[in-house]
């Protein structure tokens, strides 16, 4: 009787426990980041803080940051550039990273994408390394969506992973 006892505690623990069932993913919300004139539309996390956008940046024309929650958890740099600002050949190393303007020749793997209120946009990703007292590299995601013959808008992400950033840029529309 308790081997029965048992078995049938067992069957019904193991029932109940099919049952658990974990809460949905807290959807993405809307966000806008504005930059010299144009806002990035964008579906991001509820816990995406937008930074106060600063015209004096190295390689572009404006930038504002974009934060996922804590500092661990990744970000995105979302930035205008031109071809005169741009400096596509920069080195991705210790905080420098390139950026591309219209016109500017795109990596071999860029991939066209559709993006709201751009001529055209591609995807693609690079490796960034950063050195201390040790090296480590890292991809970092990039969105170039070029609105005319003089501004591009590019996003940037930091430790955001490229599933996460293709859900993103999907919901992506400038005005």
């Amino acid at each position: 009787m308790r081997r029965a006892s048992a078995l049938l505690a067992a069957v019904v623990a193991l029932a109940l426990a099919g049952c658990v069932v974990a809460p949905p993913p807290i959807p993405d919300r809307g966000a806008a980041i504005g930059l010299s004139g144009h806002l990035v539309l964008i579906d991001l996390p509820p816990t995406a803080e937008v930074g106060d956008p600063m015209t004096q940046v190295v390689c572009a024309t404006s930038s504002a940051s974009v934060s996922i929650g804590d500092q661990d958890r990744g970000h995105i740099v979302a930035m205008t550039t031109t071809a005169d600002a741009s400096c596509p050949d920069e080195e991705a190393l210790n905080g420098r990273v390139p950026t591309w303007g219209p016109g500017d020749a795109l990596p071999a793997d860029a991939v066209p994408v559709d993006v709201a209120g751009a001529v055209e946009a591609h995807r693609f990703a690079f490796e960034y390394t950063e050195c201390t007292n040790s090296c480590s590299t890292m991809t970092r995601e990039v969105l170039l969506a070029v609105l005319d013959d003089d501004v591009a808008v590019m996003l940037l992400t930091r430790r955001v992973d490229a599933a996460t950033f293709d859900r993103w840029v999907e919901s992506v529309a400038i005005v």
